[in-house]
């Protein structure tokens, strides 16, 4: 249940890691075949052991109740 998420003031900037990894992901059949990217949440789930990779930003207003394994931040 890994939680992996980049940050950044806005979803666009914290999109950047996100846009490189889905274009990595689609462009491997194994990595196609045990991930869901889920693009409309900016987000990319691996169900066998329910970890995810989600973006965040300034935009959100709450980001409590996080358990964050991994954490990419931008201009920290």
């Amino acid at each position: 249940n890994a939680e992996v998420y980049s940050a950044a003031c806005d979803r666009q900037q914290a999109s950047i890691v996100f846009n490189t990894a889905t274009t990595f992901i689609e462009s491997n059949p194994t990595l196609s075949r045990v991930t869901k990217i889920i693009k409309s949440q900016k987000r990319i789930v691996y169900p066998r052991t329910g970890s995810y990779y989600q973006v965040l930003s300034s935009d959100v207003k709450s980001k409590s109740g996080l358990n964050i394994s991994c954490a990419i931040i931008d201009e920290i």
